[in-house]
């Protein structure tokens, strides 16, 4: 088994074969732990974490922060499902799904609806300004 306990998936704590959706569960634990300060499985081992991950339900995530909107937090509980199928098929259905629920909340308003994710380049290591060494020809283009 490799990876941090506190992020494994359901099916990578039983020993199964990973998929994508793996991935989404991850990002939902990681979602949960930005959004309330703590991952949602604690536990005294590294093993009793990820039997949590393999059967448990995670807590509610409101009950740590009321103030995450509730369609946020149906956002993460979906990704945190045990079942590979029950989670979002895609990255980019989450995406669609994470923007239309911050819109509503927002009351319609349009959320980045351009982004592009953009890598660093290799060789980046960032500075006091947060330029690093980006030459002057990159900067503002990240």
């Amino acid at each position: 088994m490799l990876g941090t306990a506190d992020y494994l998936s359901p099916e990578q704590a039983r020993g199964e074969t990973l998929t994508a959706s793996s991935d989404l569960y991850s990002l939902g634990v990681v979602m949960f732990e930005m959004l309330t300060g703590r991952p949602p499985f604690v536990g005294p081992t590294a093993v009793s974490i990820a039997m949590q991950h393999a059967s448990a339900n995670p807590p509610p995530l409101r009950l740590f922060n009321p103030h995450v909107p509730p369609a946020v937090e149906q956002v993460v509980n979906r990704a945190l499902q045990k079942e590979p199928e029950d989670r979002f098929t895609s990255a980019a259905e989450m995406q669609q799904v994470l923007r239309q629920s911050i819109r509503e909340v927002m009351g319609g308003v349009q959320v980045a609806p351009n982004m592009q994710a953009q890598a660093y380049p290799r060789n980046y290591m960032p500075g006091p300004d947060g330029l690093g060494n980006l030459p002057p020809s990159a900067r503002g283009q990240y």
